[in-house]
């Protein structure tokens, strides 16, 4: 009795185990969005931090969102540079290239284009993204965009056709221009809230933001892989290296 017992429960482990092993292999990876935003004041990390959450969150998994902020603080190499007394030169070039290697290695970008010129920093990256031949979502959230200025926009989705950024930064294959009236979604979370507190009014407009956001990547084909040839030319043109020694 105690030997079929004992092969009972060796068949449930056995079954229960394969069941685990088939889920993890049926689980799709998350398509990886590097987030190309200013890194410059305490607002725009918390920031950051909270809508790579949002997405994730509600987007059940399907997105995660990059932080260079987080890439080069984590970076073991950053780090040793950094402890050993390297170079100011060195510290930023260390910097430079782990941004760089995390654009290469990401799916897509979605670009941070808030304030009237928005950062330089966030424009090169685009180019290094486009260079590749990647998605790109220029998505801007402040009051300065004129929807006069913007092209036809689409007003389910936010959407039109080019910015109002230099017209140089406009009408790129595989990228996507989204504004969010983000003014307008604020007056409408302070109708709505119940208690009207601040909290409940930012959860609101970080629900809204990511709404938007979502929607738009619900519409990007991002199975194309970059080729290797691509990969190389784009390295000798942002002077980095590839294949790369592993700079994290």
């Amino acid at each position: 009795m105690k030997n079929i017992i004992a092969s009972i429960l060796m068949l449930l482990i056995c079954c229960n185990a394969n069941a685990e092993e088939k889920k993890g292999r049926n689980k799709k990876k998350p398509i990886n969005i590097y987030y190309s935003a200013p890194l410059s004041t305490a607002r725009d990390l918390a920031g950051n931090l909270e809508l790579r959450e949002s997405i994730y969150k509600f987007s059940k998994g399907k997105y995660n969102i990059i932080l260079p902020q987080e890439e080069v603080t984590l970076s073991k190499k950053f780090n040793f540079a950094v402890q050993n007394s390297a170079s100011r030169d060195e510290i930023k070039k260390t910097a430079r290239d782990i941004d760089i290697q995390t654009i290469f290695e990401a799916d897509g970008i979605i670009v941070n284009m808030d304030r009237k010129i928005p950062n330089v920093g966030v424009v090169a990256e685009f180019f290094i993204n486009r260079c590749l031949d990647k998605p790109a979502i220029l998505f801007k959230t402040d009051a300065y965009h004129d929807k006069l200025d913007s092209g036809n926009i689409n007003e389910n989705s936010g959407q039109t056709k080019a910015g109002p950024w230099s017209i140089m930064l406009n009408y790129y294959p595989k990228t996507v221009v989204s504004l969010l009236d983000s003014p307008s979604i604020h007056t409408n979370c302070v109708k709505d809230a119940k208690d009207g507190s601040a909290s409940e009014i930012q959860k609101c407009l970080m629900e809204k933001t990511t709404q938007q956001l979502i929607t738009e990547l619900e519409q990007i084909d991002f199975s194309q892989k970059v080729d290797e040839k691509t990969m190389i030319g784009c390295a000798k043109i942002f002077n980095f290296e590839y294949p790369y020694k592993n700079v994290s």
